[in-house]
């Protein structure tokens, strides 16, 4: 039982050692190094991104002014908005695709009924 105690005894002293030589405050500090370094380089990238997004947006800006230009519109301009749907309009998505079938084919049906109510 002793000799349990004495080998316990020296591990705690050896693991006592080996802790003690660990440098918290030096690691502490190149971990703060670590992580200042890595916002600096995400801060740059991300300015580069947005400086990216900037002059895709001026330049989409300036095409569409000059194709508004080309067409004879003026952006200076007030326009009279109107809630009318422009004829021949294709549905921008497959829902509204499916959706409008669907009418088409209910509001069919209603006639067909309807014409078959008027016959009898």
């Amino acid at each position: 039982m002793a000799q349990q105690v004495d080998a316990l005894l020296r591990q705690a002293a050896a693991a006592r050692q080996e802790a003690d030589a660990i440098d918290l405050t030096g690691a502490a500090q190149e971990a703060m190094r670590n992580v200042l370094a890595q916002e600096r380089r995400a801060h740059e990238a991300g300015e580069l991104s947005s400086q990216r997004a900037r002059a895709k947006i001026s330049d989409a800006q300036e095409r569409f002014k000059a194709g508004a230009e080309a067409q004879g519109i003026s952006l200076d301009e007030e326009i009279e908005a109107t809630e009318r749907k422009p004829p021949n309009t294709a549905p921008l998505n497959k829902y509204s695709t499916l959706m409008e079938q669907r009418a088409k084919i209910q509001q069919q049906e209603k006639r067909k009924g309807q014409a078959a109510v008027a016959g009898q």
